[in-house]
Order: C-alpha cells, then sequence, then structure tokens
C-alpha cells in the first residue's frame, strides 16, 4: 500500500513524495517544498544533478560543465537517490545559470506539473513502483 516516500505523480509528471499516511489520507511534500531533495538527469544530453527548490526556482545543482544540457531539454528522475524510479517527468530546462561560484553548473528547470492548478494524483505503491493506486 502507500507509506512514506510512497513517489506521487500528476497525469503531467513528479509532483513529490508522501511524508505520512493515516487511515484513507496521506499527506506530500511537493517539488516545490525545499526539503524536497531528487536525483535527475536531462535528456537528451545526460547532464545528472539533485533538483531542489530554491530563491522561488526548482533548480539542478551540482551539475557537471562538460555535459552540455540545453534549454528545452527534459529533466526527469534518476534511480540514484533511491527513492524515485527512473524516467519521470519532473520539468523543462529553461535556462543554465552559470554565474555560481563553484565549478558546477545550476539548471533553472520549469517543473512539468502546474502546482497552482493541481487536481488529482497517482500515488505509486510501496514495492511495485510501475502499479498505482
Amino acid at each position: 500500500g502507500v507509506g512514506i516516500n510512497s513517489v506521487c505523480l500528476a497525469p503531467d509528471g513528479l509532483v513529490g513524495v508522501v511524508t505520512s499516511c493515516g487511515e484513507g489520507t496521506c499527506e506530500v511534500l511537493p517539488l516545490t517544498s525545499p526539503q524536497v531533495r531528487v536525483s535527475c538527469t536531462t535528456r537528451p544530453s545526460g547532464a545528472t544533478g539533485i533538483l531542489q527548490f530554491e530563491d522561488g526556482e526548482l533548480r539542478m545543482l551540482h551539475v557537471d560543465p562538460s555535459l552540455e544540457a540545453s534549454p528545452g531539454d527534459e529533466v526527469v528522475t534518476s534511480r540514484f537517490g533511491g527513492v524515485y524510479p527512473d524516467g519521470l517527468l519532473v520539468g523543462i530546462v529553461s535556462r543554465i545559470d552559470e554565474s555560481g561560484a563553484s565549478l558546477a553548473l545550476e539548471i533553472v528547470v520549469s517543473p512539468a506539473v502546474d502546482f497552482e492548478s493541481l487536481g488529482e494524483v497517482l500515488i505509486l505503491l510501496d514495492g511495485s513502483r510501475g502499479q498505482v493506486e
């Protein structure tokens, strides 16, 4: 059944992760929460990083500058974080931020899901990652 760290989806993409469950209900922490971290990769470029909500934007951090991500690339989950299955759509690269002090790039991501008009969601059941409830 549904449990802590179950993945929450909308038809357009990833919404977030279940943080608590009760009888017939659960609470979901959305991608737009600063506490959520998601291991992601871009397609087709293959750049990887950690997605988090920072300064009012979804940002993919710690991205290797040698991998040439471009605006318009898809951003999808990667299996490396252990919570999210591979390939769930998170959003689209909107811009590459090279102004940081570190050697890594930051990628600004436009979310696939419109969180302002979000209605029904699906929860991937624990242990199956292929069934939805």
